[in-house]
């Protein structure tokens, strides 16, 4: 149980710091299509995150 709530704690706090840096870096990300292709792994990368919070939420 302590587990699963510790796993669940950390994927939100990497979910909140990931996606603010992705807003603060919007328009670094939007400027070339390298950039693009990266913010693309990152937001995948955030799916997940969030994917792992959500199935450790009880």
């Amino acid at each position: 149980m302590a587990g699963s709530r510790n796993s669940m704690l950390y994927s939100f706090l990497l979910f909140t710091v990931i996606l603010s840096l992705q807003m603060m870096y919007r328009g670094k990300l939007a400027s070339s299509e390298l950039f693009t292709i990266l913010g693309g792994f990152i937001s995948s990368f955030l799916f997940l995150v969030s994917l792992t919070f959500i199935g450790n939420f009880q």
